[in-house]
């Protein structure tokens, strides 16, 4: 059984908490999280797995952007706090 959410997914909270526009893209929560600029795949996929996990419990109100024709970072917005932005798919139907 789960002891609450992970430091990856307190980070998280935080930011989306403190950010006047709760909008990230992958690399740019990354580049918050483990303070460096040198990303690599692991970073990448354990804040998409923390994320996820957020957005089925606490975060319910994630949404995700990816953009179509263009090979870019997935963009993760709270649709709560950016009330125009409800055209993304749910984070937590993202498989």
């Amino acid at each position: 059984m789960s002891r609450g959410p992970g430091w990856i997914q307190r980070e998280i909270l935080a930011i989306f908490d403190n950010a006047d526009y709760p909008a990230f893209d992958t690399s740019e929560l990354c580049r918050r999280i483990y303070k460096t600029t040198a990303i690599e795949k692991k970073h990448r996929v354990a804040v998409i797995r923390a994320i996820r996990g957020l957005a089925k419990g606490r975060l319910r109100a994630l949404h995700v952007w990816r953009p179509e024709f263009e090979k870019a970072d997935l963009v993760w917005f709270d649709s709560h706090r950016i009330p125009l932005a409800k055209r993304g798919r749910p984070a937590a139907g993202l498989a």
